[in-house]
């Protein structure tokens, strides 16, 4: 019998709800107020993790540098790997220790975990970004057409000022700078490059949680995961984040052989851009070309 039936495809808004609650609360202790069984577990809808990996320590918006992403092709999978060099290092050592684990049991243990592949990582912000701004202008472009603006539109500027009026009137879920989006929901924790998918079940589907953490080998692969850097998050286990915070990333702020770094901080700084110093040059470069259109 399926203890956990979320999925998207429900027909009834309150049977979801109902079930969504119950995978809620499917990694908490009701003997501790709630509280995550292991501090592996990530809770990314939680207010202070809700940009984890998207702002560094003073809160400002962050995006990896591309110049020192790494790739990796893992045994057995189709996907190049791509992220960053820190975390893919980790996750080779999580595999080894995975593989270790399951040396003397195999028979039942899940595929995903007995040989841990990466179906998904690194995708790039600014290429998303690009590509929604454009279906952004579109509805734009059809929003002038459809209230016949044509003709109210003589210079560069009116074009401009109809177009904050329709960002007004799309609302807060249609951000229009690099920085808003980022930090909006149409991102996501790919974007940092710190995180790495080990299947490729749908996260949209409770079903599919209920049948992966049911496995007997899923508490081994939450440990190797908490001691290789990672979280596992609460709400797709089969994704996993490396942790800037961890004992695993605190080793390079001793030294190692390719990086040396005083503090967390200093590792954002080598590795992430922040986006609020390249809006403006997006956002001119952005109506420039939708407006020749």
């Amino acid at each position: 019998m399926t203890k956990y039936g979320g999925h998207n495809n429900a027909n009834s808004i309150k049977y979801l709800f109902q079930e969504r609650i119950k995978w809620f609360n499917a990694f908490r202790d009701p003997d501790k107020d709630f509280e995550l069984t292991s501090t592996t577990y990530l809770e990314t809808n939680l207010y202070e993790h809700v940009f984890f990996h998207r702002v560094n320590r003073r809160f400002e918006t962050i995006v990896p540098n591309e110049d020192y992403l790494a790739q990796k092709q893992t045994p057995g999978s189709q996907t190049l790997a791509r992220g960053n060099p820190l975390a893919l290092a980790a996750f080779e050592s999580f595999s080894s220790k995975l593989r270790n684990n399951f040396q003397t049991l195999t028979a039942d243990i899940h595929e995903d975990l007995l040989s841990p592949r990466i179906f998904r990582s690194y995708i790039s912000p600014s290429v998303f970004y690009t590509n929604y701004i454009n279906r952004l202008f579109t509805m734009y472009h059809n929003y002038i057409q459809t209230n016949n603006y044509d003709t109210s539109i003589s210079h560069f500027s009116d074009y401009v000022k109809l177009f904050l009026l329709f960002l007004k009137q799309k609302g807060t879920n249609f951000p229009f700078s690099f920085t808003s989006w980022q930090k909006s929901g149409r991102s996501n924790i790919f974007s940092t490059g710190l995180a790495f998918s080990i299947s490729p079940l749908d996260c949209s589907d409770d079903r599919n949680k209920e049948e992966f953490i049911s496995n007997p080998g899923f508490q081994d692969y939450v440990a190797a995961a908490g001691d290789s850097g990672f979280h596992v998050l609460a709400s797709c286990p089969w994704v996993m984040v490396y942790s800037l915070k961890s004992i695993n990333a605190k080793k390079y702020l001793t030294g190692d052989d390719l990086y040396t770094f005083t503090n967390e901080t200093s590792i954002y700084n080598y590795f992430y851009n922040k986006t609020y110093l390249e809006d403006i040059i997006y956002i001119k470069d952005i109506i420039l070309k939708c407006q020749k259109k």
